[in-house]
This record gives structure tokens, C-alpha cells and sequence, in this order.
């Protein structure tokens, strides 16, 4: 008998217990013409979150890259799902949607952490004030490229971007940073947002080699960025093309021949993953072995966005309220990722990294640019 009622006390005090969970919504691209970002950026978060200390339950939704999936998936985050936050969704245009509900549910508290995109909608009012960014904007990525070019001796700059809102960012990060150096932006050529690397690119390269760009910067996604490499490579343009992080330097690299890597530039917001001296490259190529996942900038970034927002979640008391991590956001803590600098974030800080890195491609790898003067006009 004193048995059967300890068992009764015990399961008694369980069903009094509540059981607390973090619910984090993220909308990204499963499928379509940028799915191998979203699906990197996911399944490394995924991997992550599984493996911290804290009970949290990530809810993925697939927009592919298209900006009223996102609308739709967000407005069930937050009314049917209750999610505690949002996470990690990709690309400019998605995110733009998205953020006039964050102001829309202002009552529900809900932040958004860490979009994919370096565009600035939500970096200035009013949607800044529900937003926390990791990554460098596009206008630090687009200043320190035309910085580094000027500086090199390339004085004829020319720019192909996606046409969308996320591309005519890009082009407003170039035209600005060109102004600066009061050089003029020499021609300017588009392509339409699901072009695929298949496609000809040759009237985008005729209509910018006419007028002889020493440099061109690309602001778009893998496979159209690929395709319009390959064809410059095969008219015989053999000038430097920079490439923003966006991009996807890893899946640019897959798609193109060897031959046609050659004078290729990608800025990046995260280090270099063949850096193995850093702490955080070795936890991430221990986190992702054994499955299915290879490194690549992408992912590193996935990695390190979501170790970022559990060492926030850990700040926290239990339990888990969203008020509770308001109060937290509200101070400047400082975070340590294992990389070669330190990250703040709170109100006052919303945007974690500024820094830009360089790469290109030997050797078929990826190798940090530390010397620039073999790229000296």
C-alpha cells in the first residue's frame, strides 16, 4: 500500500510539474532556386539545437525563397504555432515581407534573430527594433569590395545583380561606396530572379564588356552567378568578379569548371572554415560529422548563428518567458564564439558582426585573401 501511494505522489508531482520548452519558428528555402542554402542553414541549426542543454523544438517551414510562403508560414508561427521567436529565415525578399507583422503583432513580443540576408529593412526603423542580426550588412560586404578594388587599381567598375529587392540593395551598397571614391559605376546589367545556371547569360556579358569594366561585382544567387561566370570566362572576360557572401561561394564552386574559377573573389561574413586554429571551425566539423552535411561558409554561418542564440537563450531564467528574454536583450552582453573576435548584442547592439572577410579559390579550395597584390591592376 505504501508503495502504491509513493507511485501515486510520484506521478502526481509530474503532472503538477509544467514542462517549459523554447518553440523557435524558422521559414526558409527547402526547395526551389536557393534551396541548398536553406537547407544548409537549417539542418546545421537543427544539428545545434539538438545538441545544446535547452528543450528546444525548431518548427521549419518551406518558402522556397518566394516571399508570400513566408508571409503565409509567419502568420502561422505566430498565431497557431505561439512560437517564442523567430529564427534564420533566408533572403531579402522574404524577410521584407515578413516584416511589417512583427509590428502587426507587437502585443505577442515576438523577435526575430538572425536573418540570412545583409539587406537593411530590418536594420532601420521601424523594424530594427524587432530585429537582432549576426552577419555584416551588404553595405559593409559592398564597401570593403569596391574599397579593396579601388585600392588595387581597378578604377571601372561595373555590377550585374539580381532584380529584386535584395540585388538593388547590392546596388545600392556599389553605388554608394563608389561615390566615396568618387568614381563612377561604369555599366550595370540584371538578371530575373528564378534564372538558372542553364540559362545564357552572353547579353549580360555583352552589355557590360562594352564597356570595358576592369572589375565586375555580382550581387545574386549560386546558380545564376555561376552561369554568368561560365559565360564570361568564355567571351574571354578574364577581370576579377566578386562575389557577396549571399551567394553561396561553396555551390558557385560546384557548378563551375575549374578553368572558369580563376580571379574570383567572394567577401564572407563568417571566417574562413579551412581556418582550423579557430575553436568554432573544429566544433563545427565535429557537429556535422557523420552526417550527410560537408563545411562550407553557408553552413559555418548556420553554426555560429545558432550557437550565438543559445548562449542568449542560457542568459534566461528558468522558465522560459518572452518577457524574461526581452529583459535579457535589453543589456549589451558580450559572447564568445570561438572565432577570431568577440560578439555584442543587445538593444544597443543589433547587429553582431561587422566584419568582412576574402576569399578566392586554389587548388580547388578555398584560401583566405591576406595578399592583395596579385590582384593589383
Amino acid at each position: 500500500m505504501r508503495v502504491t501511494i509513493s507511485i501515486m505522489i510520484f506521478f502526481l508531482v509530474l503532472i503538477m510539474v509544467p514542462v517549459y520548452g523554447i518553440t523557435i519558428g524558422m521559414s526558409t528555402a527547402l526547395t526551389g532556386p536557393s534551396q541548398d542554402l536553406g537547407l544548409q542553414l537549417s539542418q546545421t541549426a537543427q544539428l545545434y539545437f539538438s545538441s545544446s542543454p535547452l528543450p528546444i523544438t525548431l518548427i521549419l517551414y518551406d518558402d522556397h525563397y518566394d516571399p508570400a510562403p513566408a508571409l503565409y508560414n509567419t502568420v502561422k508561427f505566430i498565431t497557431e504555432d505561439k512560437v517564442d521567436l523567430l529564427y534564420g529565415y533566408l533572403g531579402t525578399a522574404p524577410v521584407t515581407y515578413v516584416l511589417p507583422l512583427l509590428k502587426c503583432y507587437e502585443q505577442d513580443n515576438i523577435r526575430f534573430f538572425f536573418p540570412f540576408t545583409g539587406a537593411e529593412p530590418q536594420r532601420t526603423p521601424p523594424y530594427n527594433a524587432y530585429t537582432y542580426n549576426f552577419r555584416a550588412s551588404y553595405f559593409d560586404e559592398t564597401k570593403a569590395l569596391v574599397d579593396l578594388l579601388v585600392a588595387t587599381g581597378h578604377r571601372r567598375i561595373a555590377i550585374l545583380y539580381q532584380s529584386d529587392p535584395y540585388g538593388r540593395n547590392g546596388w545600392e551598397g556599389v553605388k554608394k561606396a563608389l561615390d566615396s571614391h568618387g568614381l563612377p559605376l561604369v555599366a550595370e546589367a540584371t538578371y530575373l530572379r528564378e534564372s538558372r545556371f542553364e540559362e545564357s547569360y552572353k547579353a549580360q556579358v555583352r552589355i557590360l564588356s562594352t564597356q570595358k569594366p576592369d572589375a565586375i561585382i555580382v550581387i545574386g544567387v549560386y546558380a545564376p552567378s555561376a552561369g554568368f561566370i561560365r559565360d564570361c570566362r568564355e567571351a574571354g572576360v578574364d577581370i576579377p568578379i566578386a562575389n557577396v557572401s549571399f551567394v553561396g561561394a561553396n555551390d558557385v564552386q560546384k557548378l563551375l569548371k575549374e578553368a572558369h574559377t580563376k580571379r574570383l573573389i567572394f567577401s564572407q561574413v563568417v571566417p574562413n572554415y579551412e581556418d582550423s586554429e579557430l575553436p568554432a571551425v573544429m566544433e563545427y566539423k565535429a557537429l556535422i560529422q557523420g552526417t550527410s552535411l560537408r563545411p562550407s561558409f553557408v553552413g559555418f554561418e548556420g553554426f555560429l548563428s545558432a550557437k550565438l542564440l543559445v548562449e542568449i537563450l542560457k542568459k534566461v531564467p528558468p522558465p522560459f518567458t518572452k518577457g524574461k528574454l526581452l529583459q535579457v536583450l535589453h543589456d549589451t552582453h558580450t559572447y564568445y564564439l570561438g572565432i577570431d573576435s568577440p560578439v555584442q548584442l543587445g538593444d544597443r547592439h543589433r547587429q553582431g558582426m561587422h566584419q568582412v572577410y576574402f576569399t578566392t579559390i586554389q587548388d580547388g579550395k578555398f584560401v583566405t585573401i591576406k595578399e592583395w597584390s596579385q590582384w593589383q591592376k
